[in-house]
């Protein structure tokens, strides 16, 4: 095999293409994906690329290729040509990283990815590239850090605590009363008795009782109620029981 970085334009993106031999179907959302990092200048070199066999048909890259079409940039790449067939079974078999290892790998708390992933946008399951919401922590750094900061997690309460820090920090921006916004956390684990803070006590039984959502349906019913009942907690309103509301009701333009 000879491997080498080429600088990959539409045109040969089209070319490489045409020798498509390919044993899995197309994912529209990932080509997408993977155009917009490359629009936006956050598509790196890599040591994964394009695999091409003998012949020059292609067994490795039809995504990234895809996206280099779709965006309209040349993309260097590393273009690796002689793989035979009987390798094919062994590419892409790795373990992708959660988002939990991307944050410890550039040395940043643990719970930085996640909980920017449920700020980024809590009602659509999508995958979401890593250099996306890099960018989106950057440019939102105080208002998630507030988040953080003002959010403990154990493992019991580890989904409720990144959920309700992504919370945090999209109302951050929604009123000047941060040190009320804060106070909202603190009723959650230690209970209140005073009728102004009664969302956060209700929201404090009701997630005592749901350590861990299940599944993307679930996580949106914890972040439908959190919100809920932060948004209530900021207006100081009394409440009996506690609903999930699904409408955005502190959004970010992100």
């Amino acid at each position: 095999m000879q491997a080498e970085v080429v600088h990959i334009s539409p045109g040969l993106a089209g070319k490489y293409l045409a020798k498509n031999k390919a044993i899995r179907s197309l994912s529209p959302s990932l080509v997408k994906m993977y155009a917009a990092e490359m629009m936006a200048g956050r598509w790196t070199l890599t040591h994964q690329g394009i695999a091409l066999n003998c012949d020059g048909s292609l067994r490795d890259g039809q995504h990234r290729l895809s996206a280099i079409i779709q965006s309209g940039v040349t993309v260097p790449m590393l273009v690796t040509v002689g793989v035979k067939d009987e390798a094919v079974p062994n590419i892409d078999v790795g373990r992708t990283r959660t988002l939990t290892q991307v944050s410890q790998f550039f040395d940043l708390d643990v719970r930085v990815m996640p909980t920017t992933r449920f700020f980024y946008d809590p009602f659509d399951s999508k995958k979401v590239a890593n250099g996306e919401l890099l960018a989106t922590y950057q440019k939102h750094r105080p208002a998630i850090d507030f988040g953080l900061a003002n959010t403990k997690s154990g493992d019991k309460y580890y989904y409720h605590a990144n959920i309700l820090a992504a919370i945090l920090a999209r109302a951050y921006y929604h009123t000047p009363n941060h040190a009320r916004l804060a106070l909202f956390p603190q009723v959650a684990v230690n209970g209140s008795e005073d009728i102004e803070d009664a969302a956060a006590s209700i929201f404090r039984k009701w997630f005592s009782a749901n350590p861990k959502p299940g599944g993307w349906a679930g996580v949106r019913e914890v972040y439908g109620k959190s919100q809920n009942a932060v948004h209530i907690f900021l207006n100081k309103k009394p409440i009996k029981q506690l609903r999930s509301n699904n409408e955005d009701l502190f959004p970010v333009t992100i």
